[in-house]
């Protein structure tokens, strides 16, 4: 018999809740939380789900997330993967600019809400774990910053649907300055690539 303390889960989500704007989405991941009683919890809470495949997507949709509520991050998305999240409207991270350039022409054929982001790598170095450290200069998520600066300006300026920016550092042993460091990083491109946008 498993047992889940539901209080324990209520209090966390109320902390992190008090910790960020209202306007903020947070998103627990489905592969840590895959049970649908445990989902339907925490979207009754007022948060968001992230998912990392196709199956997870199905789980969110069925469990009663709405599309602007679910994240779909993974490294490997096949294109029938990302027709349907475009489809269904969810948040989208690509993964790589070959995937970027794959989503421009899925676009060309649909319409979508969906909001896109690119996942980039702020190669700021690896925690204490290695192996759950994603922010090194070799990782295999992400469009490594250091290598790509300019190039990932070009798709900023290239797509139009192109508007967010997801990073992540690593999972565990990570000291907090440089998860810091990692989205300071990260902010001081953004500040960059808006500036172009609005040169142009």
């Amino acid at each position: 018999v498993i047992f889940y303390d539901l209080t324990f889960l209520e209090e966390r989500i109320a902390n992190l809740k008090n910790l960020f704007p209202p306007s903020t989405l947070h998103a627990i991941a489905a592969k840590a939380n895959p049970l649908p009683a445990t989902l339907a919890k925490i979207k009754e809470l007022g948060m968001g789900v992230e998912v990392a495949s196709l199956p997870e997507l199905y789980l969110a949709e069925r469990t009663g997330f709405s599309p602007e509520k679910i994240v779909f991050d993974s490294p490997c998305k096949t294109r029938a993967e990302l027709e349907y999240a475009l489809k269904s409207g969810v948040y989208l991270n690509a993964d790589s600019f070959e995937e970027l350039d794959r989503i421009g022409e899925i676009l060309n054929t649909i319409k979508s809400a969906s909001s896109i982001g690119l996942r980039l790598n702020p190669q700021v170095g690896a925690g204490s774990i290695k192996s759950t450290s994603v922010a090194d200069n070799i990782s295999k998520f992400g469009v490594p910053v250091n290598d790509n600066p300019d190039r990932i300006k070009d798709y900023y300026l290239k797509y139009s649907w192109l508007k967010g920016v997801h990073v992540h550092i690593g999972s565990q042993g990570c000291p907090v300055p440089l998860i810091i460091e990692g989205i300071g990083k990260i902010f001081k491109l953004v500040n960059e690539i808006n500036i172009e946008l609005e040169k142009r």
